[in-house]
């Protein structure tokens, strides 16, 4: 079982397209996909689309690892109406109820987890707006993931906070830290993403894996590429290539068995970028999740 992400390539806003992109996992040999169309901006999905979307999987026999919400950001741009961080009370409330719809989507499609990327904005962008959130950042982000983690519950759906590309190891370990002090294992979980830990550690790239393998639900592996001493966020954004997998850059036996010791339920998930030729690109991961998931099988089954 291998799952992958849906907008594996340039997507367009055309319901046709989105059906075909599925048609093409599905014939490669995909068993789970990882929805990941609008996983940023503010768009809420209705019931219908729910409804569409859920028949094209029947179709395809395809299931559900995840489903990638969106914190209401849209990377270089100021647009704060639906951001759950945000100082205005408005724009924060709209925010959580963007994540409650993805959480009501994971929820239609039968998948059990969302991920969520929590961004600290005042590091990330000050110069275009986001500054003044310093001032609130925590009371914010906590109030509204005591909503967002209530409703997950209620839902029966775990929410995954991933780690992004920037800032520094050690400002997301306090953040993630903080989180995880706050909320149990059952209420917040963790999705490791491969290529954002190679951008900041080339050393350790599995990071943010060996420190919150516990509260492992779910995975985006891909390659990125190590952006050294960048700072700046918009260049280290350029070094966010998510490659498919390549055995000389990543250890498949240290990678599966970090995983194979975490409570992570398969399939392995990808969340890859292809720019050339989607057979080729799909049929490669394919086969890099099958290797990935008889190594943690083999680890298992040695406990």
């Amino acid at each position: 079982m291998v799952a992958v992400n849906t907008d594996y390539a340039k997507t367009r806003v055309d319901t046709n397209h989105t059906k075909e992109m599925l048609e093409t996992i599905s014939k490669i040999g995909f068993t789970h996909i990882h929805w990941v169309h609008q996983w940023d901006g503010t768009d809420l999905y209705s019931v219908s689309e729910m409804r569409q979307i859920k028949g094209w999987l029947k179709e395809l026999n395809l299931k559900v690892k995840g489903v990638h919400a969106s914190d209401g950001t849209i990377t270089g741009t100021f647009d704060d109406r639906k951001i759950f961080i945000s100082p205005n009370e408005f724009n924060r409330e709209a925010g959580v109820e963007l994540v409650k719809n993805r959480i009501d989507l994971a929820s239609f499609l039968g998948a059990g987890e969302i991920v969520l990327h929590v961004k600290m904005l005042h590091l990330i962008q000050p110069d275009i707006g986001y500054g003044s959130y310093s001032d609130t950042y925590w009371g914010q982000l906590f109030k509204s993931f005591d909503s967002i983690v209530k409703y997950g519950q209620e839902k029966k759906i775990k929410i995954a906070i991933e780690n992004l590309e920037f800032p520094s190891l050690e400002v997301q370990f306090d953040q993630f830290d903080r989180l995880f002090k706050r909320y149990s294992v059952e209420e917040l979980s963790f999705c490791f993403d491969l290529g954002h830990n190679m951008i900041l550690s080339k050393d350790r790239p599995f990071a943010f894996l060996e420190r919150y393998n516990e509260r492992l639900t779910n995975l985006h592996l891909n390659c990125g590429v190590f952006a050294s001493n960048e700072t700046d966020y918009k260049q280290i954004l350029k070094f966010d290539t998510h490659s498919i997998l390549d055995k000389n850059l990543v250890d498949f036996e240290s990678l599966s068995k970090l995983i194979a010791e975490s409570p992570y339920e398969l399939p392995v998930t990808f969340e890859i970028s292809i720019p050339g030729n989607i057979k080729k690109g799909l049929s490669e991961t394919l086969e890099a999740g099958n290797e990935i998931e008889a190594l943690i099988k083999k680890y298992r089954d040695a406990e």
